[in-house]
């Protein structure tokens, strides 16, 4: 009799939950939700999120629900569709010079192209996302590493010449060398080098 009564209230609950859920981020929750369980209503869901999140102004939002619109559609088979999804909140992030969004729907885009036999677009779209990682991630550690190395030079701040110092060890491995490269006894260490002294120092 407990468990009936506590499904009552849970039950009654959501009820409440699905009419309030007007604004974005309810519709959010929502459909992460029904993604779960029904993939047609997680699409009719994250359809409104994205409505939703256009009328707050709320681009986070709007990304969020165009890229688990994609993932509904592509669960559903509907590779087209999701691909049409996954390319519309690309352009959105593109725009909005979103990088984390960018890798996100690159590796979706390159997932569905993948699935149905284009694998042309899957490798480019693969490629476009893994470029974005790492310079995501390569800005940040080369920033903490020159920080670090300033620190053990007792310096309060970074110069060129630091940058310069841990550059090598953290994009060394970043770098893929050509069986013609090989041939020519080019390494990785001469590709960042000619790299670094490429780039002006301010």
């Amino acid at each position: 009799m407990l468990f009936l009564r506590n499904l009552f209230f849970f039950l009654s609950f959501l009820l409440v939950f699905v009419a309030d859920a007007q604004n974005s981020d309810s519709l959010l929750i929502l459909g992460q939700s029904a993604l779960k369980t029904n993939l047609q209503q997680a699409d009719s869901i994250f359809s409104k999120a994205i409505l939703a999140s256009k009328a707050e102004n709320n681009l986070p939002n709007q990304l969020k629900a165009q890229k688990l619109k994609g993932y509904a559609l592509y669960y559903k088979g509907e590779f087209s569709e999701a691909i049409s999804s996954f390319n519309e909140g690309l352009n959105i992030a593109i725009n909005a010079d979103s990088n984390r969004y960018i890798f996100d729907l690159n590796n979706a885009l390159g997932a569905c192209y993948k699935y149905v036999g284009d694998l042309e677009s899957a490798i480019s779209h693969f490629n476009d996302g893994y470029e974005i990682a790492i310079e995501i991630n390569d800005k940040e550690n080369i920033a903490k590493a020159s920080k670090a190395y300033a620190f053990l030079k007792r310096r309060g701040y970074v110069i060129p010449e630091d940058v310069r110092a841990v550059a090598m060890d953290i994009l060394r491995h970043r770098i893929g060398i050509s069986y013609e490269a090989e041939a020519e006894n080019v390494t990785q260490e001469d590709i960042v080098n000619e790299i670094l002294n490429k780039v002006e120092v301010p």
